[in-house]
């Protein structure tokens, strides 16, 4: 019996043969970012995240997030892609945002660059996630990223 027309044999080799390519690797990555598609706002409890894709990649985004004290974290920029999601980084500051088990996680790995310029005194950035269920269903446009809109937008679908 010849083994490459037998069609159970053919499949496993040929899913072997994707694995090795990293084909099937490279789907799955794409498959989590396609979670949260070309924009996005995302609302959890006192806190927002919003992208738009950009061309090359790179997301604009933003980030409110109120702590109970009145404390706030306010942030906006362009965060470009890396093979894990995407990196925003300044100075004092750098946020890796990634798509991960069915979350956009934001986190600072670097103990020097928490982005509290960002935030109100003694605050600053550690470790958020926003479940892709705390996705409004809203068109996103450049204009609701800029931080003189960004904090005041609501978690409404439809924008004021």
């Amino acid at each position: 019996m010849d083994m490459w027309r037998n069609g159970k044999l053919s499949l496993f080799w040929g899913a072997i043969a994707l694995l090795g390519a990293g084909v099937v690797g490279s789907v799955h990555a794409q498959s989590s970012e396609s979670l949260i598609g070309n924009a996005g706002l995302f609302c959890e409890d006192d806190r927002l995240f919003s992208y738009i894709r950009q061309d090359d990649g790179s997301i604009n985004f933003g980030l409110e997030y109120w702590f109970e004290s009145g404390a706030h974290c306010g942030l906006t920029g362009n965060a470009h892609k890396t093979d894990s999601g995407w990196v925003y980084e300044t100075e004092d500051c750098k946020l890796d945002i990634s798509v991960r088990s069915g979350s956009i996680i934001l986190e600072t790995p670097d103990e020097e660059k928490l982005c509290q310029s960002a935030c109100g005194s003694r605050g600053y950035l550690q470790g958020l996630a926003f479940p892709v269920s705390s996705r409004v269903n809203r068109k996103i446009t450049p204009q609701d990223i800029m931080p003189e809109n960004l904090a005041t937008m609501t978690c409404s679908p439809f924008p004021q």
